[in-house]
This record gives C-alpha cells, structure tokens and sequence, in this order.
C-alpha cells in the first residue's frame, strides 16, 4: 500500500500539531500549518518525504513546534547536538549524531553496505568509474554529491554547497572546481562554516592536521597521508598526466610514460616530482602526485604500496580456514599458505590432544593451577601395578601406585586393567601347586582349592613291586633296588609279586620291552620287540 505525501504529512501533523486534518483543497500539494499552507518542496529544491517548505529551506513537519536551545537543532521531533566535538556541522538540516554529521532526514536510516543517506534515501558511497573522498559524499548520477545538496537544484551559475545555494565564480576571477563564492571570495564548498579543533584545518569537508609529525606544512596545505598537500587539492582526482595546483588539474609533461617497471619511481615532472603509481580504476600505471598504490603483478598478493622505490603487496593467503578438532586429534592449517595460480593451499597439519579437543583447540593440561598430587588423567596399568596420574608441577606427568595386582598365591592369574584395575582369577580346582612328595607308598602334590594352594592330588598310586622316589614318583622294584650300574641297564614291571625287576629287555626272550612281554616259544627278543 503507498501512502500518499499529504496523508503521511496529516498523520505527523497531528502527532507535532495535534490537528486533525492538515490538508485541503486550497493546500493540495502541501499543508496547512496555523492558516497557512505550507508546500511539501520548495523552489529550489525537493524536500523528503515528512517536511514541508518553511521560508525557503525544508523543514521537518515533526520539529514545525519543538524549540530548541542554543547549540541543538530539532530532529524526529527531539533536540540533537548541531555541532560535533571535533569539527561544526554547518550543512543544512545537519546534526551531529555520534560524532558524525548526518542530515536530518537520514536519522534512524540504516542502509545497506557500500551505501549512505542523503535526502532520506539511500545512495552508493563511491561512482563506478571513480571514488567520491568528501566528507559525506555519495554518488548520484555517477557524479559525487555532497549529501546535504542531494535534491538541491539551484539556479544557473549557481552551485551547493552545504546544503545553500552559492555563486559558482565571484565577479573579479572564476573559482576552480569544487569552490563557490562566498563574500566574493572563493572557497571551498565542502569546507564552508566547517570549524575544526585546534591543530586542524578543514579540506573538503574533513579535519586534517595542520602539520605532519616530520613536517611543518605551508598555511594553505594540510597532512593527509605523512605529507604536506595543498588544502585545496584534497579529494581532487585529477586525470594522467596532470597534478593539481589550487584545486584545479594542470597537465604536465613527464619524461618517459609510466610503466609497470617504473612503479614507485619519482620523475621530474616539468619542475613537479611525480611518482608512477597504479590506478586500480583504470587499470594502468599513472603519473600520480599523491598516494602510494602500485601493482607487484603477483596474483597472490593484496594491498600493493610502495615502500621507497619497491612495490610490495601483502601475502593473499593469510587467512587460513579455522582450526578444527577430529576426535581428540586438533587439524589446523599453517597461517602463510602457498599460492599457486591465485589459489591458496595452506597445508594440513594434525596434533594429537592429550586432554581432548574442543572448538579447534588443544584442551589445557589439568594440572595448571593444581596442587601436586591431585589425581589427572586416565589411570593405567604399568605391568601388573595399577597406577594413577598425578599432577606434578603444573603438569600432569607424575604417578602414584594403586594396587600391586600381585596377591602372592599360587592359585591365581593376576591381572591389570585399566579401567578396573587388578583381577585375580582362580585356578581351576586340583591343578598342581607345588613340587610333589612320596607319601604312604603314593606320589602325591600339592593341589589349588578355591584358589588357594591348600589342597592335594595324587599324581601316581605305586603297585606292590614298585618304590616310591622323591622327585622321580612310582619306580619299579622293591625299595632300594637299583638297576644302574649293572649290565641290565633297563626295568620292566610285570604284575605280581617279585617279577618286577632288572632285565636286559632289549634282548631278554621273556621279558622283551618295557612291557616285560614274553615272547613265547619260537620267539625272539630284539631291540625291545618280539620277532619271529
């Protein structure tokens, strides 16, 4: 729905008035204003959408009855600072809001990026084919404007300036480019009834230094850049070839042209020292008396000044991709990548985090403002000893022991984990425990029961022509008989009593083998078996 300029103005009327209808038939393209009818634009010039002509200048219908004191100027309806701390406000309708003079319209405006209010609407900050340096210039029609004069149409010969219209040349001399007449005398424009700080002098429309910190400047320059400028040539953009002098453009004749070799090389000018420098709107290289920009030519560099006679950019891959955490392993990219091509690889690299990994980052060691001792870490197994990490210093590389899982029974496999610690499990019960001993004619060993070594388990029963020997077991014969040192160097156990004994059972017809086997009649013992 578009609301028409007379019903926006009779909705503010009645809020700054408290009328209640502001329009008529004898006030269509206006409002009526305590009998009279006051018009939406003036002669000269197109007022914003909420103001109305009062006495030739647009004045905002929401201030028509606010009164403000010396020093403020009305705004939305409310009383703001006419001048900043640092420098006046002289345009007109302009109040300084945060240290910044803004026109009155623009209040609450918030433009896209790139761009600034002017006249209640939003403009581009800079012209496609060229920069607009004043203060509070925007672009309008590919020409830049100062913001309070957006809207302003003056007669011919005349020009704005702050929001007024002025003579454009005085009756004795014309003024160059960007200064009008005031009092018959030419000034510039952006800097009419701009008053700065003290140490500082107005060039177009900004507040600049009256000297350089190495360099005391003439009454007419100021310091932009660390030099010396002539006040009237700041913010005047003039062609190749040409320098400024009192704010007008002047060719000059340079003794070879300007060249990518050349950059950052100062050359006598016809009496002026130029510096060949790059014009990045242009694309080429210029004889330029101001600025310091230049071309290295490397597509993986940025930001390109010369320093001294060398052009020097800054490395384009140093904005690496942010850190980011695996697991507990941190992935980060070196800070100067390597460009090829004009494309950026930075390289990964990976770190294992002993204490984890959040948000791109290593987790602190836990032990930093820790008394010593204080438990850190995952407990661990060294061995069969379960221990714990204890700080040490700041740090946690120190350890105390838990448990020694050695529990100093035979019946038992010890163990460590480290998230439980020791583990003793039994052996099943009757495994042998220990060296085993001739008891009442068995040989018997030490057995495990329920995990201890307390039991018992006969590993052998010795027959009737067997002996037991400690440390051999059952043995054959009676007890004492010895088959060593005899010609029969083999024993043999034959059930029944006393044909256990020593018998040469590698050849013995009737006791042949281990098994004292006789062979028989027509049978022959040899090498231990029975043949034919």
């Amino acid at each position: 729905m578009t609301i028409s300029r007379s019903h926006l103005a009779c909705a503010l009327a009645m809020l700054a008035l408290g009328c209640a209808d502001s329009a008529g038939p004898d006030c269509p393209q206006g409002m009526i204003v305590d009998g009279e009818c006051l018009p939406f634009d003036c002669p000269d010039r197109d007022c914003p959408d909420g103001y109305v002509c009062l006495e030739g200048l647009c004045a905002e219908i929401l201030c028509l009855e606010v009164e403000c004191g010396d020093g403020s100027i009305c705004l939305g309806g409310r009383c703001y600072a006419e001048n900043c701390e640092s420098r006046t406000c002289p345009g007109l309708g302009e109040v300084c809001v945060e240290e910044e003079c803004q026109p009155a319209s623009c209040l609450g405006k918030d433009c896209p990026e790139g761009q600034r209010c002017a006249a209640g609407e939003c403009y581009p900050v800079d012209c496609p084919t060229k920069y607009c340096p004043g203060y509070g210039e925007v672009c309008v029609e590919d020409e830049c404007v100062e913001r309070s004069c957006v809207g302003v149409d003056c007669a011919e010969g005349h020009v704005c300036a702050g929001g007024r219209c002025y003579p454009a040349d005085c009756q004795q001399m014309g003024c160059p480019q960007g200064q009008v007449c005031v009092d018959d005398v030419c000034q510039q424009g952006a800097c009419i009834g701009v008053e700065c700080e003290a140490g500082y002098r107005c060039a177009d429309g900004w507040c600049y230094p009256e000297d350089c910190p190495e360099e005391t400047c003439a009454d007419d320059e100021v310091c932009d850049s660390g030099r010396c400028v002539d006040a009237d040539c700041v913010g005047i953009d003039c062609p190749p070839e040409h320098r400024c002098e009192d704010g007008a453009c002047i060719q000059v004749t340079c003794p070879e042209p300007c060249t990518l070799d050349l950059q950052c090389q100062e050359a006598d000018c016809g009496g002026w020292m130029l510096t060949c420098l790059f014009d990045p709107l242009g694309g080429v290289p210029v004889w330029s008396d101001s600025g310091d920009v230049c071309s290295d030519g490397d597509p993986c560099t940025q930001a390109d000044r010369c320093e001294g006679e060398t052009c020097i950019g800054a490395p384009l891959c140093d904005e690496p991709p942010a850190a980011y955490c695996d697991g507990d392993t941190r992935v980060y990219y070196a800070a100067v990548g390597t460009c090829v091509d004009g494309a950026c690889d930075y390289g990964e690299s990976r770190v294992d985090c002993p204490w984890g990994c959040e948000g791109g980052a290593c987790n602190d060691d836990p032990c930093v403002g820790q008394p010593d001792g204080t438990e850190c870490g995952e407990r661990y197994c060294y061995g069969r000893i379960f221990r714990k990490r204890v700080c040490e210093g700041g740090a946690c590389t120190g350890f105390e022991q838990i448990e020694h899982c050695r529990d100093g029974e035979d019946c038992t496999d010890d163990s460590c984990d480290p998230l439980t610690g020791c583990h003793h499990t039994p052996w099943r019960d009757g495994t042998v425990c220990g060296d085993a001993i001739c008891q009442q004619g068995q040989y018997v060993a030490p057995a495990c029961l329920d995990g201890v070594c307390e039991g018992a388990t006969v590993i052998d029963i010795c027959g009737g022509n067997e002996h037991c020997v400690e440390g051999e077991g059952c043995r054959c014969g009676e007890s004492g008989q010895n088959c060593a040192g005899t010609d029969q160097d083999y024993c043999c156990v034959i059930p029944g009593p006393g044909e256990s004994g020593c018998y040469d059972i590698t050849s013995d017809d009737a006791h042949c083998g281990y098994a004292c086997v006789n062979c028989g009649g027509g049978g022959t013992c040899r090498d231990g078996s029975c043949v034919p």
